[in-house]
């Protein structure tokens, strides 16, 4: 068991809160963060959290790591003397003061491509659910609309299959966007 103590900026589950304490030794959970299983508390804002949680501000002298996704400022890793390592439970690190921890040699750990997958599957979804008018066939369902014997054809929507699918962006996201429409519906990209 290596001997740290990380410092919590998001409500951890139980299990990972267990996982953590037993392989580094101490984990500190400021703040209304106590591994309940339960989503984070809600703040006005980032600010908030950052500049007058002064239990947080406290705890920074003791951490070894910091995990989560709060913004890290360069006060904060200043005042984080003992500190290694920010990780990250996002996909981007626009809100960690890249060069402070250049500086500080505080080694920063994202997690890309994490939400890759599941994003391009809802704009997929949303974008079969706008061609098939999903939304207000549901609507006509739900109020015996389809008790009629005529039934609005402008409910029928349109097909996706052999269209055009138009990008604009072609990261990660967008790519696989495009593999969907392509692979899965014979779209042209």
């Amino acid at each position: 068991m290596s001997n740290l103590t990380i410092l919590a900026s998001c409500k951890l589950p139980p299990p990972i809160y267990e996982t953590l304490k037993k392989q580094y030794g101490k984990v500190l959970t400021p703040f209304g963060l106590e591994p309940t299983g339960t989503d984070d508390p809600i703040y006005e804002d980032q600010q908030e959290v950052n500049e007058h949680n002064a239990e947080f501000q406290k705890l920074l002298s003791q951490a070894d790591a910091i995990y989560g996704r709060l913004k890290i400022t360069r006060d904060m890793i200043e005042k984080a003397p003992k500190l290694k390592i920010i990780s990250l439970a996002t996909v981007g690190f626009d809100y960690i003061d890249m060069d402070a921890a250049t500086e500080h040699k505080v080694v920063v750990c994202n997690i890309p491509g994490v939400t890759t997958d599941t994003t391009a599957d809802l704009s997929f979804s949303l974008l079969m659910a706008a061609a098939r008018r999903i939304c207000q066939l549901d609507k006509y369902v739900r109020d015996n609309g389809w008790k009629d014997f005529y039934v609005n054809t402008s409910l029928y929507g349109h097909n996706i299959a052999h269209q055009t699918l138009g990008m604009i962006g072609f990261g990660n996201i967008g790519s696989a966007v495009a593999r969907r429409g392509h692979f899965g519906f014979n779209m042209k990209i």
